[in-house]
């Protein structure tokens, strides 16, 4: 869990990223840290993280989450499509992260 969570936020390419408003090194950025942050909530619920098929369904299910996770999951990847939304995305990300964290250090 620790592994993964120290994973989640790449400060150095989502800075990057984000400064330049480039939505592909973005989505790229993002992707791996989504799979990270996956690995560590499934970690943190103790449940073997088998794929991203149903994910909706197993956050769901799981006790310990941050609150919305998954429509928050779902609304930085939206907010992240496009050049403006990016900074928006990367808070939301880094909010998540943080939440993410807390529950973790329970």
């Amino acid at each position: 869990m620790r592994f993964h969570l120290g994973r989640t936020i790449d400060e150095e390419d989502f800075g990057r990223a984000v400064l330049r408003k480039d939505v592909l090194f973005y989505h790229q950025v993002l992707e791996n840290a989504i799979d990270h942050y996956l690995q560590a909530l499934y970690a943190v619920n103790e449940t073997f993280f088998p794929s991203r098929k149903r994910t909706n369904k197993y956050i769901d299910s799981f006790k310990l989450k941050p609150e919305n996770c998954y429509e928050r999951l779902l609304n930085v990847v939206r907010l992240g499509s496009s050049p403006e939304g990016i900074e928006k995305s990367y808070t939301e990300w880094c909010s998540l992260v943080s939440d993410l964290e807390s529950i973790c250090a329970v």
